[in-house]
């Protein structure tokens, strides 16, 4: 499934984790987010946390994920086989995602709500 439109829109599917560090070679950012497990019609819910769980079984391991870029309005999605190696970087991205998008929305979120800034934090 691929739907694309000039320059910006974008929805494509990522096949490798090497396409993974493609997206992301300057890390995630304000202009790239990277989410996992995020399940539906391209992968499972399946988390890093699952993969390292069931890792000593002999099978491909396969990460469900999801790029969101938002100042392009581009998306790529897919399921990549990953190794013990890949699960540290992919965590860090993760984590600078959710730093990022806090940063990008910090104006969105009223500044006495607790409960979303215990989720932020």
């Amino acid at each position: 499934m691929s739907c694309s439109f000039p320059t910006h829109y974008d929805c494509r599917e990522i096949k490798t984790i090497d396409e993974l560090h493609q997206l992301l070679v300057n890390g995630a950012n304000e202009y790239n987010w990277l989410f996992c497990s995020t399940g539906g019609v391209h992968g499972t819910e399946d988390s890093i946390q699952d993969l390292e769980n069931d890792w000593h079984v002999e099978q491909d391991h396969l990460l469900t994920v999801l790029v969101v870029r938002p100042r392009l309005v581009s998306v790529r999605y897919g399921r990549i086989s990953v190794t013990k190696h890949d699960l540290s970087w992919i965590r860090d991205q993760v984590a600078a995602t959710l730093q990022a998008i806090q940063i990008s929305q910090c104006g969105n979120v009223p500044s006495d709500d607790v409960h979303v800034e215990m989720i932020l934090a």
